[in-house]
């Protein structure tokens, strides 16, 4: 364990922490965008940066990148944060205006969006912040997007912008999204990733003909797994339930009829 100063409060702090990971256990609020408790820290947004004091001197960083250190002494919200924070924001806003978790951002912090006018007229709504991208190799273990470009052509995609032979369609890219910027579609059999320009063929349930889950998530999820019950691998979600309910019933019907 260490300590150290954050907004005054004096903390301890386990050795693989960060500062932003010890704000959030504390309930002190640090604006954040590409940090997820369950990926890897990656520090793009730069929304969430720290004033950090040390032998004397201060410097800024990314608190989702930073180590806690013994006897640092951190600001969250000092005015020359503000003022950065201001600029990162209408920076990120100018790029995608329509995206809310920007602007409910900068309504916790007091600030106006609109000081930038708008750069791009198609309205983009990805903000770089490469949740899909890590979510997509780190849990699912794929890798079927990842970023390409650079500066201001810098965006996601699948590679060579086509259908992503990787993908298995579990849609955990557009779940973990905090802009919303990932579009699925379902139609009949097929589930369509509109970004990455990836269809995934459903599985269909074998008593109620109900399409319930991508066939690529069902191999992904059966593999490895021997002995999983026939009806978990073929029937969907609420057959499965019925299944298990009549099953439940016919055992305490032998119960009591034993007694």
């Amino acid at each position: 364990m260490m300590q150290l100063t954050i907004d005054g409060q004096v903390l301890d702090a386990k050795e693989d922490m960060t500062i932003l990971e010890l704000a959030n256990r504390q309930g002190i609020y640090i604006p954040q965008l590409c940090y997820h408790p369950a990926l890897s820290n990656f520090g793009a947004c730069r929304i969430c940066i720290v004033e950090i004091e040390k032998d004397g001197k201060t410097k800024i960083e990314a608190a989702c990148t930073y180590p806690a250190e013994e006897g640092v002494v951190v600001r969250t919200n000092s005015p020359r944060l503000q003022d950065l924070r201001k600029t990162i924001l209408e920076l990120l806003i100018a790029r995608c205006p329509e995206v809310m978790v920007l602007k409910d951002i900068a309504r916790k912090l007091g600030i106006k969006p609109g000081g930038m006018p708008v750069m791009d007229q198609d309205k983009k709504r990805c903000i770089l912040c490469g949740k899909c991208v890590r979510v997509c190799k780190e849990v699912i273990r794929k890798s079927a997007v990842s970023f390409v470009y650079r500066g201001n052509e810098r965006k996601v995609s699948a590679p060579f912008d086509m259908q992503s032979e990787d993908c298995i369609g579990c849609t955990s890219c557009s779940f973990i999204c905090p802009a919303w910027a990932i579009k699925v579609e379902t139609h009949k059999d097929q589930k369509y990733l509109v970004p990455w320009k990836t269809a995934v063929d459903l599985a269909h349930c074998t008593e109620c003909g109900v399409s319930y889950i991508p066939q690529k998530v069902k191999s992904y999820l059966m593999k490895g797994k021997p002995g999983i019950p026939e009806d978990y691998q073929t029937l969907c979600p609420d057959c499965r339930r019925k299944h298990t309910g009549e099953r439940v019933l016919r055992k305490g019907q032998n119960f009591w009829r034993h007694l």
